[in-house]
C-alpha cells in the first residue's frame, strides 16, 4: 500500500465556502490531495475536457452526474448541506458543513479505479489533548498522570509537551534523545526522518512512567516557529514508525492556528480547572469562544470537549457550564509528597481512570 496524489474537484455556487474549504485542504492535506474548486458547471466541463485529470468529483444534488463520469477515471459523489441517506442514484453522498478532515476521509476512501493507498487521518492513534483554563492548576501533571495509567494498561503511550515554555524534567529527566525543536529541525533537513524519530525514543520506553516522551521546544522562539502542519507531521511520522495506541499532547489554551489545529486532529480535549474563581472564569470564556467557533465555522470542537478538577481544595467549586457539559471528575488537592510521588497518587484516581475510559479500549 502507497500514499497517492489524488485529484479532487469540487463544484459548488458558494464562492466563500469553496474559498475556506480550498484554503484548508492547501494548509493541512497538501502533500495528500490536489483540490480543485468551481463555481461555475462550464468551467469545470472545460477543465475536464483539457484532458486535465480529477478523480474524486464532488457534485451538487441536482447535477447529472453522466456528465462527469463520461470523463475517464472520475468518480462522483454529491456533496449537500443535509444528506438524508448515504447514496442517492448509486452515488455516494457526503455531508457539505463538517470537519474538514472528516471529508478527507471521505474522499480518500472512495473507491478510484486504477489506484491503491492507504487511508489515513493525521494519525492512526488517539490523540488526547490537555489545556489548562488558567496557569498553575496543574494541567502538565494530569496529562502526565493520564499517559502512566495508559501505560499500566499495556498501552503504548507517547507524550508530548507544545507549550511555549513547557517543562517536564520533574518527571522526566533530561535525555540524549533530543527536543522536539531538534525534531521539528530533522524534519525539515533530513529525508527520510522516519527512522531518525525512532531513534530519538530509543530506550525512553523503560522509563518509571513506561511512557515515551520527547523533551520539550529549546526556546520560546522556536514555539514562534511551530507551525500547525509541523505537528502533524511529527504525529503522523512518529505515529508511522513506533505504532503509538495513545498520544497525550499537553498544549496551551490560548488561540491559535497550532491549538486549533491540535484540537481539530483530537479525540478528546480535557480542559483542566482548579475550581476557583479565576481559573473558572477562564474556562467559561474559554468555552464561550469554542461555542462561537462551532457557530462561525462548522466545527465540533465543543463536543470533545471534557472538564477535569484537579488541586481541587476549600473554597473551590464547579463552573456553571454551557451546554449541560459535566465535569468527568474531580482530583482533590494533594500535599506532601514529591513530583513523582505526586503524578502515581493522580494516576489512581478515580478521575483518571474517567477520562482513560472515554476512549480506552477505542
Amino acid at each position: 500500500m502507497i500514499d497517492v496524489l489524488t485529484r479532487v474537484g469540487i463544484l459548488d455556487r458558494d464562492k466563500r465556502y469553496l474559498e475556506k474549504i480550498g484554503k484548508f485542504f492547501g494548509t493541512h492535506y497538501k502533500e495528500e490531495v490536489d483540490l480543485k474548486v468551481f463555481s461555475n458547471r462550464q468551467a469545470l466541463l472545460n477543465f475536464l475536457g483539457s484532458a486535465s485529470r480529477i478523480d474524486v468529483l464532488l457534485i451538487p444534488l441536482g447535477s447529472d452526474p453522466a456528465e462527469f463520469t463520461q470523463f475517464k477515471g472520475v468518480k462522483v459523489a454529491y456533496i449537500t448541506e443535509d444528506p438524508s441517506e448515504g447514496r442517492l442514484n448509486g452515488f455516494d453522498v457526503i455531508k457539505k458543513y463538517q470537519r474538514v478532515d472528516q471529508i478527507y476521509r471521505f474522499i480518500k476512501a472512495m473507491d478510484i479505479p486504477g489506484k491503491d493507498f492507504e487511508v489515513r487521518s493525521a494519525s492512526t492513534s488517539r490523540l488526547v489533548l490537555y489545556m489548562g483554563a488558567g496557569g498553575g492548576v496543574g494541567t502538565t501533571t494530569v496529562a502526565i498522570a493520564t499517559a502512566c495509567r495508559l501505560a499500566r494498561k499495556g498501552k503504548k503511550v507517547l507524550y508530548l509537551n507544545t507549550e511555549e515554555n513547557g517543562y517536564i524534567g520533574s518527571f522526566f529527566p533530561y535525555a540524549e534523545n533530543g527536543t522536539l525543536s531538534d525534531v521539528l529541525y530533522d524534519i525539515s533537513t533530513v529525508p527520510n526522518i522516519t527512522e531518525g524519530l525512532v531513534n530519538r525514543v530509543h530506550g525512553i520506553v523503560q522509563n518509571k512512567g513506561g511512557v515515551d516522551y520527547i523533551l520539550p521546544l529549546n526556546m520560546t522562539d522556536d514555539y514562534r516557529l511551530l507551525l500547525e502542519s509541523d505537528i502533524k507531521k511529527v504525529i503522523r511520522l512518529l505515529d508511522t514508525a513506533c505504532k503509538y495506541d495513545y498520544v497525550i499532547v499537553d498544549s496551551d489554551v490560548a488561540r491559535n492556528d497550532l491549538r486549533d489545529t491540535l484540537i481539530d486532529i483530537s479525540n478528546v480535549v480535557i480542559m483542566v480547572s482548579d475550581g476557583f474563581d479565576n481559573a473558572n472564569g477562564k474556562l467559561i470564556r474559554r468555552l464561550d469562544e469554542f461555542e462561537r467557533i462551532e457557530e462561525k465555522e462548522e466545527s465540533d470542537c465543543l463536543k470533545k470537549i471534557q472538564i477535569l478538577y484537579n488541586r481541587f481544595g476549600s473554597g473551590a467549586q464547579s463552573a456553571k457550564l454551557p451546554r449541560g457539559i459535566k465535569p468527568i471528575g474531580t482530583i482533590m488537592r494533594i500535599s506532601g509528597c514529591d513530583y513523582q510521588k505526586l503524578v502515581e497518587t493522580i494516576s489512581n484516581d478515580n478521575a483518571i481512570e474517567n477520562v482513560v475510559n472515554l476512549f480506552y479500549g477505542a
